[in-house]
């Protein structure tokens, strides 16, 4: 009932796009007055509202500063176990009001996760931030759609580096800029291995897996395997075996 009464006030508000979906504010218009939004930012709030969001986004320090516009789709419908269009990122220029693309975002997820969850990083250690929104998600996993800013183009592109990191799966991604490496994390603590993680390198704008651990569980306990990427081969550098989880022990 709440998500149909939503809808219905997003649509009875004019938000739904026009066939081409290309409207843009008046010639002229600035970003002054709009939020800044940055890596430390998130919609992930109480109380969030499903509707049109309005950011300003210096995707470098030089510039240029963007008017990204979130737009959920008022005409999404409950899926099952299919990608289906969720909304779009529009983004403007701050200088004249111009609009320089209109992705549509398609996601397992729905509309209130694409607000909630999109993102701006620098993800491939460029200097430049980009985008993301949720592409599909789990419990304790999440996989994410992203666009890097290209400067050539002067918007956010899709490339190699982005269909790769599109197919990483995580509980969260973990940037470290001095390393030019990514951490995925998992939440695979009550298998009695303890949390593990996939650690990738960014080379040359290519996605490099670099680290792997993956689990398996067994009446007899937990295994750990570990595997490392050597003379450019992903190569086994230990098996560990640990006790069948104890979930009396749990705090």
């Amino acid at each position: 009932m709440f998500r149909s009464v939503v809808w219905a006030l997003l649509l009875s508000a004019g938000l739904a796009l026009s066939a081409t979906g290309q409207t843009r504010p008046a010639k002229g218009a600035s970003c002054a007055g709009l939020p800044a939004f940055g890596p430390k930012d998130s919609l992930n709030q109480a109380g969030l509202k499903v509707e049109k969001k309005d950011l300003r986004v210096r995707v470098n320090a030089k510039g240029p500063d963007l008017h990204v516009q979130l737009v959920p789709d008022p005409s999404w419908k409950q899926m099952t176990d299919a990608a289906q269009r969720v909304g779009w990122i529009r983004v403007f220029s701050c200088e004249d009001g111009s609009l320089l693309q209109l992705p549509a975002v398609e996601s397992l997820a729905d509309p209130e996760m694409f607000l909630r969850f999109f993102q701006v990083a620098d993800i491939n250690f460029d200097g430049y931030l980009d985008v993301a929104a949720l592409s599909e998600s789990g419990a304790q996993w999440g996989r994410q759609q992203w666009w890097v800013f290209s400067p050539a183009e002067g918007k956010f592109i899709s490339n190699e580096f982005t269909e790769a990191i599109g197919h990483v799966t995580a509980n969260g991604l973990v940037l470290e800029a001095d390393k030019r490496q990514i951490l995925a994390g998992h939440l695979t603590q009550l298998t009695g291995c303890g949390g593990t993680k996939d650690i990738y390198g960014v080379e040359q704008d290519q996605l490099i897996q670099m680290h792997t651990e993956r689990v398996a569980v067994s009446p007899e306990g937990c295994t750990l395997t570990t595997s490392d990427r050597v003379s450019g081969q992903m190569r086994i550098t230990s098996v560990q075996h640990f006790p069948p989880y104890d979930r009396s022990a749990r705090p």
